[in-house]
């Protein structure tokens, strides 16, 4: 089962001072989260935003990045081919994904669509739509498609986790209690909606690392920050459309724009299927009487950059957005030096060892939580501080030889959702 079982019990009444502060949680964090919010275009038209082109800083990750900017990871690799997510280098030069084609879905409540992992609110009376990332559920406990209501709001909820759940994690030498309370463990964050489509839930994360990627077992996960933003502005009743559309085609000022996400694994599996973009393009053509160019949509399906791509007219890309730099968030969390988990026998030289790069991370919880999960899987690991920046950079291993370090990959992606990088002897830090 997925997020079946889970129960989202209401929280007991808390004192006055705790009430207080959750409801300035809720009034301040809005203002502060990186949504991407947008005029919905006129009547005809679908595009919104323009891409941004910056300039990475060193020991920069596309998580690093995708967060500031209200993105997911996979949005920003996609968008980004032969870029080293985990080390993209000093000044490198890469393009976000901050346009979007709205999904061909009625304009109201919240849209999701999980073939590009991306939730969009239509908040009722105004003439805007807000956009964040996501987290949806892994192959085998894929989210449903179909539409539902908001049920009821939680804050602070407890998790009840089903035994299915608590069965996975206990192969993994994980024992998972019967509750897990309100706090930093608990997986569904701060905040939960539940949806009618039973034993779903929009909800937060201790695990922020995992938002824009295939990690859940079927819930929608969003960074903290956004999920407090969407919890205070949604109403109970509010309708959930979620939808799976990788292609998708729309008009902006005269010319037609398709955007490409890569299919689920799932849907795949009878190889490439790109009869949804052709019919998605020919609809959106026949509106204007327009021929778009088949060339140009075939190399979009191909690419799958998730980037919205013009098919008619002269333009070759969507005019961009620049900045030459981005500044760091002014909460960057502190540096912190957790001692090294565990090394390999004194019998390999240092020079000869591997290891995998998972990043570098601002959030001390998420950071904390993911050792954790490593630990249970009897991985080494270690916390380095980057040098010069706010960052702890998080190294596994070392690994006696290539085949054991590609062995521990595997195990991580299987049980975080995150696919490590592979670091040769000589390039592991410090």
């Amino acid at each position: 089962m997925p997020c079946l079982n889970l129960r989202v019990p209401r929280s007991p009444r808390r004192p006055a001072i705790a009430r207080l502060s959750a409801w300035l949680v809720l009034v301040l964090l809005p203002a502060l989260a990186p949504a991407q919010t947008f005029t919905l275009p006129p009547e005809g038209d679908s595009v919104v935003g323009r891409p941004l082109e910056i300039a990475t800083r060193y020991e920069d990750t596309f998580a690093d990045v995708a967060r500031a900017h209200g993105l997911g990871f996979r949005e920003v690799a996609v968008a980004n081919p032969g870029v080293d997510p985990w080390v993209p280098g000093e000044g490198t030069v890469i393009t976000l994904p901050t346009s979007h084609i709205l999904p061909d879905a009625p304009r109201e409540g919240i849209v999701i669509n999980v073939a590009e992992m991306r939730l969009y609110y239509y908040p009722r009376g105004r003439n805007e739509v807000i956009t964040h990332p996501i987290g949806i559920g892994r192959e085998g406990w894929a989210t449903p498609t179909g539409t539902g209501t908001i049920l009821d709001k939680t804050a602070h909820p407890s998790w009840t986790p089903p035994a299915s759940i608590r069965a996975e994690h206990a192969a993994r030498g994980d024992i998972l209690p019967a509750v897990v309370p309100p706090g930093p463990a608990n997986p569904l964050g701060d905040y939960a909606m539940r949806l009618s489509l039973p034993g779903y839930l929009i909800h937060g994360t201790n695990r922020p690392f995992g938002v824009g990627m295939r990690i859940s077992h079927g819930c929608i996960r969003l960074y903290p920050e956004d999920i407090a933003s969407l919890f205070a502005q949604v109403p109970i009743g509010t309708r959930v459309n979620i939808v799976n559309q990788p292609y998708k085609a729309g008009w902006r000022d005269g010319v037609l724009y398709v955007e490409a996400h890569p299919p689920l694994d799932e849907d795949q599996a009878g190889g490439l299927n790109t009869t949804p973009l052709v019919a998605a393009v020919i609809g959106a053509a026949e509106q204007r009487g327009l021929e778009p160019d088949w060339e140009r949509i075939r190399a979009a399906a191909l690419e799958h950059t998730g980037l919205p791509v013009p098919v008619t007219g002269e333009l070759t890309r969507m005019p961009l957005l620049r900045a030459a730099a981005w500044p760091a968030p002014a909460d960057a969390a502190p540096k912190q030096e957790p001692a090294p988990q565990a090394i390999v026998s004194a019998a390999t030289p240092r020079d000869q060892e591997w290891h995998l790069h998972m990043g570098a991370f601002r959030d001390p919880t998420g950071l904390e939580m993911l050792t954790g999960e490593l630990n249970a899987l009897r991985i080494p690991s270690r916390v380095e501080a980057v040098p010069g920046r706010d960052l702890q950079r998080l190294v596994l291993g070392p690994f006696a030889t290539a085949a054991e370090a590609m062995a521990a990959r595997v195990r991580v992606r299987e049980a975080t959702g995150i696919e490590p990088a592979l670091l040769p002897p000589g390039d592991a830090g410090s």
